[in-house]
Protein backbone atom coordinates (compact mmCIF):
# COMPACT_ATOMS: atom_id res chain seq x y z
CA UNK A 1 0.00 0.00 0.00
CA UNK A 2 2.49 2.42 0.85
CA UNK A 3 4.56 1.82 -2.22
CA UNK A 4 2.35 2.40 -4.60
CA UNK A 5 1.45 5.75 -2.78
CA UNK A 6 -1.67 4.74 -0.29
CA UNK A 7 -1.62 4.97 3.50
CA UNK A 8 1.60 4.23 5.62
CA UNK A 9 -0.19 2.56 8.06
CA UNK A 10 2.61 0.14 8.82
CA UNK A 11 5.18 3.20 8.94
CA UNK A 12 6.98 1.79 6.41
CA UNK A 13 8.36 5.33 5.97
CA UNK A 14 9.79 4.90 9.87
CA UNK A 15 11.27 1.43 9.61
CA UNK A 16 13.37 2.72 5.84
CA UNK A 17 14.85 5.41 7.87
CA UNK A 18 16.24 3.73 10.80
CA UNK A 19 17.23 0.69 8.10
CA UNK A 20 18.82 3.70 6.20
CA UNK A 21 20.85 5.24 9.11
CA UNK A 22 22.04 1.53 9.72
CA UNK A 23 23.61 1.92 6.48
CA UNK A 24 21.38 -0.31 4.26
CA UNK A 25 21.69 1.33 0.67
CA UNK A 26 18.84 0.17 -0.95
CA UNK A 27 17.22 2.15 1.89
CA UNK A 28 18.97 4.96 1.23
CA UNK A 29 17.50 4.73 -2.35
CA UNK A 30 14.04 4.93 -1.22
CA UNK A 31 14.70 7.25 1.54
CA UNK A 32 15.52 9.61 -1.51
CA UNK A 33 12.38 8.74 -3.32
CA UNK A 34 10.10 8.84 -0.01
CA UNK A 35 11.62 12.34 -0.10
CA UNK A 36 11.37 13.07 -3.71
CA UNK A 37 7.98 11.71 -3.81
CA UNK A 38 6.49 12.62 -0.74
CA UNK A 39 5.47 8.82 0.65
CA UNK A 40 5.20 8.79 4.43
CA UNK A 41 6.59 12.21 4.40
CA UNK A 42 6.29 15.73 3.22
CA UNK A 43 8.30 16.10 -0.45
CA UNK A 44 11.42 17.48 0.70
CA UNK A 45 13.97 17.64 -2.72
CA UNK A 46 17.52 18.72 -0.59
CA UNK A 47 16.74 15.16 1.86
CA UNK A 48 15.95 13.89 -1.32
CA UNK A 49 19.09 14.61 -3.29
CA UNK A 50 20.84 14.48 0.31
CA UNK A 51 19.47 10.41 0.49
CA UNK A 52 20.48 9.87 -3.25
CA UNK A 53 24.12 11.45 -2.78
CA UNK A 54 24.32 8.76 0.74
CA UNK A 55 23.15 5.94 -1.21
CA UNK A 56 25.59 6.49 -4.29
CA UNK A 57 28.75 6.81 -1.85
CA UNK A 58 27.80 3.49 -0.45
CA UNK A 59 27.78 1.98 -4.16
CA UNK A 60 24.05 2.13 -5.48
CA UNK A 61 23.89 2.42 -9.34
CA UNK A 62 20.65 4.27 -9.55
CA UNK A 63 21.39 6.60 -6.80
CA UNK A 64 24.78 7.35 -9.21
CA UNK A 65 22.92 7.78 -11.90
CA UNK A 66 20.89 10.35 -10.12
CA UNK A 67 23.24 12.20 -8.66
CA UNK A 68 25.96 12.15 -12.05
CA UNK A 69 22.94 13.69 -14.03
CA UNK A 70 20.49 10.87 -15.30
CA UNK A 71 19.08 13.08 -17.83
CA UNK A 72 15.47 12.46 -16.65
CA UNK A 73 15.84 13.13 -13.28
CA UNK A 74 17.42 16.26 -14.60
CA UNK A 75 15.13 17.46 -16.37
CA UNK A 76 12.14 16.58 -13.64
CA UNK A 77 14.18 18.54 -10.80
CA UNK A 78 14.65 21.60 -13.63
CA UNK A 79 10.25 21.37 -14.20
CA UNK A 80 9.84 20.78 -10.44
CA UNK A 81 11.51 24.24 -9.23
CA UNK A 82 11.35 25.76 -12.90
CA UNK A 83 7.42 25.62 -12.97
CA UNK A 84 6.19 24.60 -9.56
CA UNK A 85 4.70 21.25 -11.47
CA UNK A 86 4.76 18.96 -8.47
CA UNK A 87 1.79 19.81 -5.42
CA UNK A 88 3.45 21.18 -2.50
CA UNK A 89 6.82 22.31 -4.39
CA UNK A 90 6.68 26.39 -5.20
CA UNK A 91 8.39 27.20 -7.98
CA UNK A 92 11.50 28.57 -6.88
CA UNK A 93 13.67 30.22 -10.15
CA UNK A 94 16.44 30.68 -7.95
CA UNK A 95 16.78 26.96 -7.15
CA UNK A 96 16.01 25.80 -11.03
CA UNK A 97 18.65 28.19 -12.02
CA UNK A 98 21.15 26.78 -9.06
CA UNK A 99 20.37 23.20 -10.68
CA UNK A 100 20.68 24.13 -14.47
CA UNK A 101 23.96 25.80 -13.97
CA UNK A 102 24.87 22.09 -12.56
CA UNK A 103 23.47 20.45 -15.01
CA UNK A 104 24.28 22.54 -17.98
CA UNK A 105 28.01 21.53 -17.24
CA UNK A 106 27.05 17.45 -18.50
CA UNK A 107 25.14 18.78 -21.80
CA UNK A 108 21.80 18.71 -20.59
CA UNK A 109 19.70 20.45 -22.94
CA UNK A 110 17.12 22.29 -20.78
CA UNK A 111 19.21 23.20 -18.51
CA UNK A 112 20.97 25.40 -21.50
CA UNK A 113 17.53 26.51 -22.51
CA UNK A 114 17.08 27.97 -18.80
CA UNK A 115 20.23 29.44 -18.49
CA UNK A 116 20.15 31.08 -22.08
CA UNK A 117 16.70 32.40 -21.88
CA UNK A 118 17.13 33.63 -18.22
CA UNK A 119 20.00 35.34 -19.82
CA UNK A 120 18.12 36.75 -22.54
CA UNK A 121 15.25 38.12 -20.76
CA UNK A 122 16.48 38.37 -17.04
CA UNK A 123 13.11 38.42 -16.01
CA UNK A 124 13.25 39.94 -12.15
CA UNK A 125 11.43 38.90 -9.55
CA UNK A 126 10.52 41.24 -6.35
CA UNK A 127 13.69 41.91 -5.23
CA UNK A 128 15.67 42.49 -8.69
CA UNK A 129 17.94 39.68 -8.35
CA UNK A 130 17.47 38.41 -11.68
CA UNK A 131 19.28 41.62 -12.97
CA UNK A 132 22.48 40.39 -13.05
CA UNK A 133 21.58 37.09 -14.63
CA UNK A 134 21.19 39.43 -17.93
CA UNK A 135 23.76 38.43 -20.61
CA UNK A 136 22.73 38.76 -24.20
CA UNK A 137 26.69 37.03 -25.65
CA UNK A 138 26.09 34.12 -22.89
CA UNK A 139 22.56 33.45 -24.20
CA UNK A 140 23.61 33.80 -27.83
CA UNK A 141 26.22 31.45 -27.61
CA UNK A 142 24.24 29.06 -25.54
CA UNK A 143 21.18 29.10 -28.30
CA UNK A 144 23.74 28.11 -31.06
CA UNK A 145 24.95 25.49 -28.94
CA UNK A 146 21.07 24.56 -28.34
CA UNK A 147 20.82 24.64 -32.76
CA UNK A 148 23.74 22.33 -32.99
CA UNK A 149 22.23 19.44 -31.07
CA UNK A 150 19.80 19.33 -33.14
CA UNK A 151 16.59 18.51 -31.15
CA UNK A 152 13.68 20.01 -32.66
CA UNK A 153 12.13 21.34 -29.71
CA UNK A 154 15.16 23.27 -28.50
CA UNK A 155 16.15 24.09 -32.04
CA UNK A 156 12.62 25.92 -32.51
CA UNK A 157 13.32 28.24 -29.57
CA UNK A 158 16.67 28.49 -30.19
CA UNK A 159 16.99 29.67 -33.55
CA UNK A 160 13.89 31.92 -33.21
CA UNK A 161 15.68 33.72 -30.50
CA UNK A 162 18.80 33.57 -32.43
CA UNK A 163 17.22 35.30 -35.21
CA UNK A 164 15.54 37.91 -33.41
CA UNK A 165 19.34 38.68 -32.02
CA UNK A 166 20.96 38.85 -35.20
CA UNK A 167 18.07 41.05 -36.77
CA UNK A 168 18.94 43.79 -34.13
CA UNK A 169 22.17 43.23 -33.59
CA UNK A 170 21.93 41.89 -29.17
CA UNK A 171 24.71 39.97 -28.06
CA UNK A 172 25.79 39.02 -32.17
CA UNK A 173 27.18 41.12 -34.99
CA UNK A 174 24.09 42.51 -36.69
CA UNK A 175 23.30 40.35 -39.69
CA UNK A 176 20.35 39.82 -41.88
CA UNK A 177 21.94 36.84 -43.67
CA UNK A 178 22.51 35.36 -40.52
CA UNK A 179 18.42 36.56 -38.75
CA UNK A 180 17.20 35.23 -41.95
CA UNK A 181 18.56 31.86 -42.09
CA UNK A 182 17.85 30.82 -38.17
CA UNK A 183 14.06 32.51 -38.58
CA UNK A 184 13.78 30.16 -41.77
CA UNK A 185 15.32 27.51 -39.21
CA UNK A 186 13.15 28.28 -36.47
CA UNK A 187 9.99 28.13 -39.08
CA UNK A 188 10.93 24.89 -40.68
CA UNK A 189 11.05 23.71 -37.26
CA UNK A 190 7.53 24.35 -36.31
CA UNK A 191 7.87 28.24 -34.44
CA UNK A 192 4.94 30.01 -36.74
CA UNK A 193 5.83 33.26 -35.55
CA UNK A 194 9.00 33.49 -37.30
CA UNK A 195 6.80 33.87 -40.59
CA UNK A 196 5.71 37.54 -39.39
CA UNK A 197 9.23 38.34 -39.12
CA UNK A 198 10.74 36.97 -42.15
CA UNK A 199 7.69 38.57 -44.22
Amino acid sequence: DYLIGGTDSNDCFGSLLRHAKDGNVTAQYLMGNAYLEGRGTETDFDKAIQWFDTAAANGHEKSQDIIAGDSDAMDILLQIYGQGEVEGIPADLHKALDFAEKFSETGNLMAKMMIAQASDHAYLDEDGSFADYKNDERAAGLYQELVAAGNADYVKIAAYNLGCMYQTGRGVTQSAAEAVHYLKMAYENGEREAAGILL
